[in-house]
Parts: C-alpha cells; structure tokens; sequence
C-alpha cells in the first residue's frame, strides 16, 4: 500500500467561478513514477523534479526553473459548461496537451414538481 501511495500522482488545485457562468482553475501536479510535474530546479546542468516539503526541508537543491502547473477554463451555467485545459508546462519536453470537457452539474432540480403541504 506505501508503495501505491507514493506512486500515485498527486495534484492540489483551486477553481473559482464568478458570475455563475465563467471558471477558472489552477492545480499543482506532481508524479512521481516519472520527472513530471513539481516543481523544477536545476543545478549542475541538471534539471529535478522537487515537493515543497524538499524545498522547505533540504538545502542547496539549485536554481529555480519553472513549476509544473495545469491550467483551465470552463463557461456555461450552473447546469452545464464546457471547460478546456492544459497540462503542457508539467513536462520537460514540448507539447500541447489540451483537454476538452463537457460538464453536467445537477441536470435534474429535485425541487421540481415536489408537492408541498
């Protein structure tokens, strides 16, 4: 189970709607089974995928280069919207990831047709 646990990606975003029919997110991503993500230093010529817990823990890991973000954006309403996104800046080599998505929220009001005494 640790061994899972360490290996599974992990990512720490934020998503912040105004009003109700604009999106826009953020994460952080980091995977640790391969150099993706994180964020980058180099050193000695050397790029390296780091955490913040070595950026707070460890001394003299080298020059900041760049941090692995995702990006996104979604517009529609609160019942539905179509969002579209990025993950390109994660990898060490040039790409254009992007990632298009439909999102349902809630089609069916439960307030509907309810009979109220």
């Amino acid at each position: 189970m640790r061994t899972e646990l360490r290996d599974a990606w992990k990512a720490l975003g934020v998503e912040v709607t105004g009003f109700g029919l604009l999106a826009v997110q953020t994460r952080v991503f980091r995977g640790y089974d391969v150099e993706r993500g994180g964020i980058v230093l180099e050193k000695d010529g050397r790029t390296e995928h780091h955490n913040l817990y070595d950026l707070l823990t460890r001394k003299g890991l080298g020059k900041f280069k760049s941090i692995g973000l995702c990006w996104g954006m979604g517009f529609g309403t609160d019942k539905l919207r179509f969002d579209f996104s990025s993950d390109a800046a994660i990898y060490d080599f040039p790409t254009s990831n992007w990632k298009l998505t439909l999102v349902s929220n809630d089609i069916g009001d439960s307030s509907e047709g309810e009979v109220r005494s």
